[in-house]
């Protein structure tokens, strides 16, 4: 065991090692973009990640032109890891299916900073209600999504269980 003493006179010189080390490392630095810079690796990097997990399940699956597509879209905030995780989701959202379709992905739709950035404009004849803006707002959501009430209420920035009241009480009032 070590006496704190001794370990106290050994740190300066560990520092100085890695302070060494460091600047030998600075000599090769090699700097590379983010995945949202890179979009033709996208469907590079998530094809090898599937082959990769593919191997180690049994099984063979591949993209659809769709997936790639949701997928180079997508502006990956969390870079490389986060595509390999998509991707083993993906696989595992599938279940049986050979093909993994962009639903398996579970990405928001389109790129997030054209959503962030997407304006919006309203005009009027007559100002309408809070409940005619919800029920307007709704159907253009489920008409952009196709019904899918889960990419609808992550649009919609609310639970998929209040999405589910909103949408009921739409389908009681009035159409």
């Amino acid at each position: 065991m070590k006496s704190p003493a001794r370990t106290r006179t050994a740190c300066p010189k560990a520092r100085a090692r890695t302070s060494d080390l460091l600047q030998f490392l600075s000599a090769f630095i090699v700097e590379i973009p983010p995945l949202r810079d890179r979009r033709a690796d996208i469907a590079l990097l998530a094809q090898r990640f599937l082959e990769s997990r593919n191997f180690q399940r049994g099984i063979a699956k591949e993209f659809t032109p769709a997936a790639l597509r949701a997928m180079e879209s997508y502006s990956w905030p969390g870079n490389v890891r986060e595509l390999g995780n998509v991707v083993e989701r993906a696989i595992i959202m599938s279940h049986g299916a050979r093909r993994i379709e962009p639903d398996h992905l579970n990405l928001p739709p389109g790129d997030d900073n054209a959503r962030r950035n997407a304006g919006v404009t309203l005009r009027f004849d007559n100002l309408p209600t809070v409940d005619e803006l919800r029920e307007k707002y709704l159907a253009e959501l489920t008409r952009r999504f196709n019904g899918n009430r889960r990419l609808i209420a992550d649009a919609a920035g609310v639970s998929e269980r209040n999405l589910y009241r909103m949408l009921g009480k739409r389908d009681d009032g009035p159409q």
